[in-house]
């Protein structure tokens, strides 16, 4: 049954990046009045119901139930602010409910696309090869950054290397492995992806393809409206 929900529910690449972008924008950006608060709920619960779709139960059980308590805080906290520590409470909670979205479905696309399917799709958008290799580059080595860490945390925990060693500790052992790391890492990709011909200025042949599906549409004509009902919320203020 999972699998089947993958196949029915799985998008575009350009609808992803569309979904990124819109979430990103609007809810850090937009209000929580009139229509603004139906688009808010509907662009806050898409990234969830994606990693539902994919398989994630147990992420979307967690991340669901962690975010409609922050909404219902945020809700609550923003009609009843009084005092200076229940401002900042409620200033806090109410950018986690406008940011965590946008990370959520950054993750998912990071997660659920291939390199080639993000470079076909950029590719079809007429995104210049300027833009096209560092985004690919990207999008390989933020599951390497997690598997290095991974290692390293392996190495601390072996050597019993932890917090009660003291922060500087951890700052050396941990902290700089990793940036050291991170910038080999990035040198490496970024041949690697060289190496495979990604800057040859000829077009590039594929053994698949992307296309635009139902849901895609549905969902880009989501994003739309969504759109539509915040610049209209901006021309009102």
């Amino acid at each position: 049954m999972t699998i089947n929900c993958k196949k029915l529910f799985q998008l575009d690449p350009r609808t992803k990046i569309l979904l990124l972008f819109t979430i990103g924008t609007i809810l850090v950006s937009g209000g929580s009045v009139g229509n603004m608060f139906y688009v808010r709920i509907f662009l806050s619960f898409i990234p969830i119901f994606l990693l539902f779709v994919d398989g994630k139960v147990i992420l979307f059980v967690k991340l669901g139930f962690l975010y409609s308590l922050l909404f219902f805080l945020d809700i609550n906290f923003s009609n009843n602010t009084k005092g200076i520590s229940n401002f900042i409470l409620g200033a806090i909670i109410g950018i986690f409910t406008h940011m965590l979205p946008g990370f959520i479905m950054a993750y998912y696309l990071f997660v659920t696309t291939k390199v080639s399917e993000f470079i076909l799709a950029m590719e079809k958008l007429k995104i210049p090869k300027s833009l096209i290799i560092p985004f690919s580059v990207l999008l390989r080595m933020f599951p390497t950054m997690k598997e290095e860490y991974s290692y390293i945390h392996d190495a601390m925990i072996m050597r019993d290397i932890s917090w009660k060693n003291g922060l500087i500790k951890m700052f050396e052992y941990r902290f700089i492995p990793f940036v050291v790391s991170t910038i080999a890492i990035g040198d490496e990709l970024i041949a690697a992806s060289l190496t495979r011909g990604i800057d040859n200025p000829t077009k590039r042949t594929n053994l698949f393809d992307i296309k635009i599906k139902f849901l895609d549409i549905v969902i880009i004509v989501g994003c739309i409206v969504c759109w539509i009902i915040y610049l209209l919320d901006k021309v009102r203020l």
